[in-house]
C-alpha cells in the first residue's frame, strides 16, 4: 500500500468520516509543484484564482502565478543540478510583495531566493527563518574563498 491510500485510510479511521474517495485537500498533499501549478493555471473562475492569490497576500493572480513559476523553475533547475549562481535564469520576477525588482535584477537568482522566501513566510514564518539561515550560513562558511565570495556578492546578493 501507498503512502498516500495508508495516508488516507488514517483519515477516514481517524476522522469518522466515510467516502470513496479522498477529500480534495487531502488529495493535493501529494500533487508536486508542477501539477498544482496546472491545476491552479486550469481554475476558470478569476475570483476564485484572485481568493488563492489574496491568500497569500498577493494582489493579482498575475503576480501570483509569476511567483509559482518562479518557484516551479528554481525547483527544476535545482534538480537537474543546473548552475544557477551566473545564469540569466528564465523567468523574469515580477514586481510584487516579494520585491521591489529592478530590471538589474529581474532574472537573478537574488530574486528567485526572496520570492521563496516571501512564500515560504506566507505559510510558515519558522520553515522560512530555517531556510535564510541554512542560506546565509552557507555564505558565511564560503566568504573567506574570494571567488566564491564574489560570485555571492555579485550574482546572489541583489547588487
Amino acid at each position: 500500500m501507498t503512502i498516500q491510500k495508508r495516508s488516507v485510510k488514517k483519515f477516514y479511521q481517524t476522522s469518522g468520516i466515510s467516502g470513496l474517495a479522498a477529500p480534495a485537500w487531502k488529495t493535493l498533499e501529494y500533487y508536486n509543484f508542477g501539477a498544482i501549478r496546472t491545476l491552479y493555471n486550469s481554475l476558470k473562475d478569476q475570483d476564485v484564482k484572485r481568493a488563492i492569490a489574496i491568500r497569500y497576500n498577493i494582489k493579482t493572480p498575475k503576480v501570483f502565478n509569476n511567483y509559482f513559476n518562479i518557484i516551479v523553475t528554481l525547483r527544476n533547475l535545482c534538480a537537474h543540478f543546473n548552475v544557477l549562481f551566473d545564469e540569466h535564469l528564465p523567468f523574469a520576477v515580477a514586481k510584487g510583495p516579494a520585491l521591489n525588482v529592478n530590471k538589474k535584477n529581474k532574472h537573478k537568482l537574488y530574486s528567485y531566493i526572496k520570492v521563496v522566501e516571501y512564500m515560504l513566510n506566507q505559510i510558515s514564518k519558522n520553515r522560512c527563518n530555517e531556510m535564510m539561515k541554512e542560506i546565509h550560513d552557507l555564505f558565511e562558511e564560503h566568504k573567506d574563498y574570494p571567488v566564491i565570495n564574489e560570485i555571492i556578492v555579485n550574482n546572489i546578493i541583489g547588487n
